[in-house]
């Protein structure tokens, strides 16, 4: 790793899990940064170091021996051997690595390992030997995946000086072991302050088991809080609905396991999931915010029937209490059908309000209509005919009598009057005479 600040950086899609480094320089040591972002922005930063391997040297006498001796298919087949061996080994030893104090008794070794050979790298060893005693190296653990740098050694002596070094193994074997490293005296202090981590873990995978269940994955670098030991970490998780802290629920993971199933859930819900590890110190910042749903719960009703997801199991009736308000199949309301009851019943109204309109508006025209017609024709109905006709005897003719009453122009006349057939001429009308008081408008 050299001075230089400058950086490639690689934008690697969501659905890609891997990555492979090319044109990387032989024998050099190279950090790696990698973190998810989205929309809202970057999350936490994950970081790892690796140092590439160094380039074979070619074997210059091997060649020689094959311009030589071609006709020789036995010195062939050796030098080809002797080709390959220079070309896979096993891993080169990791650099010194460094000791700083977890607990008590307990140290943390980190180390960065160097060329793995020409085949990855399967695992890590580390080794101890105690200084006031000279012997034998002891082997401290082994097994560490090649993902893990840094590792905590135990059950190691108060008082007592140590040195440590590490190997590095592939499927060709094991590595030199590294150089030890400085001597580190077990203090043994029982009332140790503990310093508050400050980074905390770093989420890497989520995963719905079934219907009630999530499995996460965590990675930690005891490196990024200047290898401060902690005890352990906190999980938290909500309905991602939620907009209240107050609504997050806790688990406590002890140790150094990086993994966890959150249990108890509800089926088809999504949930916030984030972290923190601590110690005694207190509590380190959160992780990045994972979110991730649960499965749907599986349907085992008869066909044509709703899924038990959908329908309410039957309610028991609490004591002291009236009668059941929902029944067996009440339906459940989600919060997330709100807004379409709301828009329902809107609409409804809207349409109700339209239906009951119509005849209002029909019943209008038809009085406006009615009234116009009265208004122009106001007498069509009661029209009386205001002509009046007077009938005018012949003269020699006697006047028309009825029960013993003489009448003329359908007028009743006394006995004294009209006598010998003549009237007064108020009485009897002519033809072509108007009578008095006529009125042309009335006609």
């Amino acid at each position: 790793m050299n001075s230089s600040d400058s950086w490639t950086v690689r934008n690697v899609p969501a659905t890609q899990h891997r990555l492979t480094l090319t044109k990387l320089d032989p024998g050099s040591l190279y950090e790696v940064e990698m973190a998810a972002y989205n929309c809202a922005g970057e999350g936490q930063t994950a970081m790892v170091t690796f140092r590439t391997g160094r380039r074979p040297k070619p074997d210059i006498v091997a060649s020689k021996e094959q311009q030589i001796q071609k006709d020789d298919p036995g010195t062939n087949t050796r030098s080809s051997n002797q080709s390959d061996n220079t070309r896979l080994s096993p891993p080169e030893a990791p650099d010194r690595p460094t000791i700083s104090m977890a607990s008590e008794t307990s140290v943390y070794v980190t180390w960065i390992p160097r060329g793995n050979g020409g085949f990855p790298i399967q695992s890590f060893r580390v080794e101890y030997r105690k200084l006031k005693k000279l012997g034998d190296w002891v082997l401290a653990t082994s097994n560490i995946p090649p993902s893990r740098l840094s590792v905590e050694i135990t059950g190691l002596e108060k008082g007592t000086s140590y040195k440590f070094r590490v190997r590095a193994l592939n499927i060709l074997g094991e590595s030199e072991p590294s150089a030890a490293s400085r001597p580190y005296m077990v203090s043994g202090y029982s009332n140790r302050a503990y310093e508050r981590p400050v980074a905390g873990p770093y989420i890497t995978f989520t995963d719905a088991i079934n219907e009630t269940t999530i499995m996460l994955k965590w990675m930690y670098i005891p490196a990024s809080n200047n290898n401060t030991p902690i005890h352990g970490f906190y999980i938290y998780y909500r309905p991602t609905d939620s907009d209240n802290d107050s609504d997050y629920k806790k688990d406590v993971v002890k140790g150094d396991r990086y993994w966890h199933s959150i249990s108890h859930l509800q089926p088809e819900t999504s949930y916030d999931i984030k972290m923190q590890c601590f110690n005694e110190g207190g509590e380190s910042e959160f992780s990045n915010v994972m979110i991730c749903e649960t499965k749907a719960r599986k349907s085992l009703g008869l066909p044509g029937r709703l899924p038990p997801s959908t329908v309410s199991p039957q309610q028991h009736q609490p004591p002291n209490s009236g009668h059941n308000v929902l029944g067996a199949g009440a339906m459940v309301a989600r919060s997330s059908d709100l807004p379409y009851l709301i828009v329902g019943v809107v609409l409804g109204s809207i349409v109700l309000i339209i239906v009951a309109f119509i005849p209002f508006c029909l019943w209008r025209a038809w009085s406006k209509q009615k009234q116009t017609i009265d208004l122009g024709f106001p007498g069509a109905g009661l029209l009386v005919s205001s002509c009046q006709y007077t009938m005018v005897p012949l003269q020699g003719v006697s006047t028309p009598q009825a029960n013993g009453l003489r009448y003329a122009n359908g007028v009743h006349l006394p006995v004294h009057q009209g006598a010998n057939g003549h009237f007064p001429p108020a009485t009897i009308g002519h033809p072509a005479a108007k009578p008095q008081g006529y009125i042309p408008d009335e006609v």
